[in-house]
């Protein structure tokens, strides 16, 4: 049978669109299809293309369409240490600081 990819909130930033044929073997009762993603730094939403089965071959299409997400993995995070600071007896209130650490995104 044949596939295609289609964009949806993802695009042509996001996947590498993919047309092509799968075949079962006798017996078989999945295949994997692979589609390509491109990388990127950019914290942004999850996004989702469509991936449609068409033309099979000797067999009928139940579910013909799919919904893919693109999780993105690209957020960067923030972090505060704890802060200790002794509360003294002068009823003046004792500067303190905090470290607040930004941590890159775990994309490459």
């Amino acid at each position: 049978m044949s596939y295609t990819t289609e964009d949806g909130t993802a695009g042509a930033a996001d996947s590498q669109p993919a047309t092509g044929t799968v075949t079962l073997p006798a017996g078989a009762t999945e295949a994997t299809l692979s589609i390509a993603l491109r990388d990127d730094l950019l914290d942004e939403d999850d996004e989702a293309f469509r991936l449609r089965l068409s033309a099979p071959v000797l067999v009928q299409l139940g579910t013909a369409e799919a919904l893919g997400t693109i999780v993105d993995d690209d957020t960067a995070r923030l972090s505060i240490e704890g802060v200790t600071v002794e509360e003294g007896d002068s009823g003046t209130p004792k500067p303190s600081s905090a470290c607040v650490r930004r941590t890159p995104p775990t994309g490459s």
